[in-house]
């Protein structure tokens, strides 16, 4: 029966191996100046006989084991080894000095060990907690009220502010919406041959002038194909008689399309040998009567009557 387990000085390392507490009839051990590692193993709680226990001088990191405070220990030390946290209370640490948990820095806890450990800080029981609570209510109730403060002030400015301006503004003189028509000849008169004294001011009509120059020469293409077609490539060809830019519409990806075909002439082809002949004026052409619209039709035509025949002819393949 082993009684007494003595490997002081002996350079020995790894650790202390758990099936020691099949040793029940120990009663000292004594592991120091030696290089043990790792933990305590729990099982030498196991140990009822066991009195003195010295594994001073050595690695052993981790906690205490709580089962030696279970056991009859009268002897314990502990010094110069890496354990930490809390020393355990009860049985021998009850009665253990100082000098039992020497060279253990992150050790605490025992009353004798003058280790105390730090007491956890309770955020509802300081001082910073309750003025930065204060801070937050006080904030919270008086953000709302500064809030409706400006919200209303606001208000009365807007109020305000355009009651003045009614007062102030003079009321809109009526737009005429039915003007005189007035011929090129009356302006030239009036203006004196449109005599530079006489102008007033000079700008742009209004229109797309944010257009880009390669917006502008796309939409004059597609209008130029269009017109290509329509005289060309349609199956029945048609002369519109009043392309004009309010008569040009422009889809969202800035396609133009020709649009109005209102006073169009339709001219169908048919074929005729190797060649073809255009058979034109469908319908009767229309006398006495204006034609397109005044800008935007050959000079004479306002002044005489329109009317004229399309001619046939055979062209040779």
């Amino acid at each position: 029966m082993v009684a007494e387990i003595d490997f002081s000085s002996n350079n020995f390392s790894g650790n202390i191996f758990p099936q020691i507490s099949s040793c029940i009839t120990l009663k000292m051990i004594n592991f120091s100046h030696n290089s043990l590692e790792e933990q305590l193993p729990e099982s030498l709680g196991d140990l009822k006989n066991l009195e003195s226990l010295d594994i001073s001088s050595n690695n052993i990191a981790g906690n205490v084991p709580m089962s030696l405070s279970k056991i009859n220990l009268t002897f314990l030390n502990l010094s110069f080894n890496n354990f930490e946290g809390k020393i355990p209370s009860g049985g021998i640490f009850d009665s253990a000095t100082y000098m039992s948990f020497l060279g253990n820095p992150r050790l605490c806890g025992a009353k004798s060990s003058r280790l105390p450990c730090p007491q956890k800080k309770h955020w509802f029981r300081s001082c910073t907690f309750w003025v930065i609570f204060t801070i937050v209510i006080a904030v919270s109730l008086l953000l709302p009220a500064v809030c409706c403060v400006n919200g209303i002030g606001h208000i009365k400015l807007m109020v305000s502010s355009r009651k003045n301006g009614r007062s102030r503004n003079p009321p809109t003189p009526e737009i005429m919406h039915n003007f005189p028509r007035i011929t090129h000849k009356e302006l030239s008169n009036a203006t004196g041959g449109f005599n530079d004294q006489n102008l007033i001011g000079t700008g742009l009509g209004s229109g797309p002038s944010d257009l880009s120059l390669i917006q502008r020469v796309r939409i004059c293409s597609d209008i130029a194909e269009g017109m290509a077609y329509l005289h060309h490539h349609s199956p029945v060809r048609v002369i519109h008689r009043d392309l004009k830019p309010s008569n040009v519409l422009l889809k969202d990806d800035m396609t133009a399309l020709v649009s109005d075909f209102g006073i169009a002439r339709l001219v169908r082809t048919v074929g005729a040998g190797n060649g073809c002949e255009a058979i034109g004026n469908m319908g009767n052409s229309t006398a006495n009567m204006l034609i397109g619209s005044i800008g935007y039709i050959a000079p004479g035509f306002d002044r005489q009557p329109f009317e004229r025949s399309v001619s046939v002819s055979k062209l040779q393949g």
